[in-house]
């Protein structure tokens, strides 16, 4: 259950945190209380939205599954989901203020740490714990949280977002924003539709003894994107304050040290776990040693944390429709090829079309941000110059 509220919190808001951090980057600080009033309104209708529909679908599940799960337990978890989703959405305010660390503890901190503060309680006091109650007690941390980052805050009070949420000009952001939001959510799911391609055809291509050594390798490779998520966490705001005021000099500035910063530490990261191979395997306990697969996966993941850095610095310069286009359309054949590879040639070839492919998603990614850069130096350049 922990995990359905987890995942649902993620999915609920895909696409709506980068709208919430450029938008507050972007603005003053005395158009802010305006703007918290219209993001939470779209915060709000968009969760419930996902929630209502994440229910009814699991309704349907449940009528025709022939075992009978726990309704009400996922209803609640699906609930938990959407509180979460809401108080995220606060830390990504949070984010784009520029209060980089509150909002870590917002998003990825405070929830689960009251949880686990509840079954420590129970654990003290000598108590079983349940699905029920570890899904009940992740429910009081959310409604906590909920309480207090959201509807404590005054600026940001549904009531009064929603009465503001009807005027003329707000519909209009707002659906601006929302579509935005949409196109970022697919920009998102598409950047994940390989890795989720790749663990649903290595199974049925190679079998189960070779899914698992490459489950291994899979998410041992996956701690060399910590550094991209931290670095993108850290400077996101700072990308679209910069690309708002027109600093276009500074902004590729930053761009380029992020850039250079995640691929020489992804490097070095990759360096260090494919020195200890022999360790994680042994520790892993797997039959294959799939070593040239992990060489090729860390590899790709560098190339995909190079790219996840392209697609930030698109987003916080609202180049969203550019993104979704180009790295829909790149991962969705590399998506083909990779399967067509599975089937008909080694592991060791199917995982390097995954390098192949996010190495060609970062380059005209790369390409997009170098050419939208110069296209806006030229304009400054040309654009006449007042003398006081």
């Amino acid at each position: 259950m922990l995990n359905i509220a987890t995942v649902g919190a993620v999915c609920f808001r895909w696409g709506l945190d980068d709208v919430i951090v450029r938008g507050v980057a972007s603005s003053s600080p005395r158009d802010r209380g305006d703007l918290y009033s219209r993001l939470t309104w779209l915060a709000h209708r968009r969760v419930v939205l996902l929630s209502v529909l994440s229910a009814f679908i699991t309704c349907i599940a449940w009528t025709l599954a022939k075992d009978r799960f726990d309704l009400v337990l996922v209803l609640v978890a699906v609930g938990v989901s959407g509180l979460v989703a809401l108080a995220a959405c606060a830390g990504r305010v949070l984010q784009g203020e520029g209060k980089t660390n509150t909002a870590t503890v917002v998003l990825n901190v405070v929830t689960p740490a009251l949880a686990v503060l509840g079954l420590l309680v129970m654990v003290l006091f000598e108590q079983t714990p349940t699905a029920w109650t570890m899904t009940a007690m992740y429910a009081c941390a959310a409604v906590a949280v909920y309480f207090v980052v959201v509807l404590l805050r005054s600026s940001i009070r549904p009531r009064a977002s929603w009465l503001k949420a009807r005027t003329d000009g707000h519909k209009i952001t707002n659906a601006r924003d929302r579509r935005s939001a949409n196109l970022l959510g697919g920009a998102v799911l598409s950047q994940q539709a390989l890795s989720w391609g790749a663990l649903l055809l290595v199974p049925l291509a190679y079998g189960d003894r070779i899914f698992t050594s490459f489950m291994v390798t899979y998410k041992v490779s996956m701690l060399i994107g910590l550094v991209m998520l931290a670095v993108n966490f850290t400077f996101a705001a700072r990308l679209a304050f910069l690309h708002s005021a027109g600093r276009m000099v500074e902004f590729m500035r930053l761009v380029r040290a992020m850039t250079v910063g995640v691929f020489l530490t992804s490097g070095i990261a990759a360096a260090i776990v494919y020195a200890i191979r022999n360790v994680v395997y042994e520790f892993s306990d797997v039959d294959v040693q799939l070593n040239t697969v992990l060489l090729i996966v860390m590899l790709a993941q560098v190339f995909f944390s190079v790219g996840a850095v392209m697609a930030l610095v698109l987003t916080m310069s609202r180049d969203e429709s550019y993104l979704l286009a180009a790295q829909g359309g790149i991962m969705g054949l590399g998506l083909v090829a990779f399967a067509t590879t599975c089937f008909t040639a080694p592991i060791e070839v199917a995982v390097g079309v995954l390098a192949a492919t996010y190495f060609i998603a970062a380059s005209v990614l790369a390409m997009r941000v170098r050419t939208t850069f110069a296209n806006s130096r030229s304009e400054t350049l040309r654009s006449p110059t007042v003398v006081s």
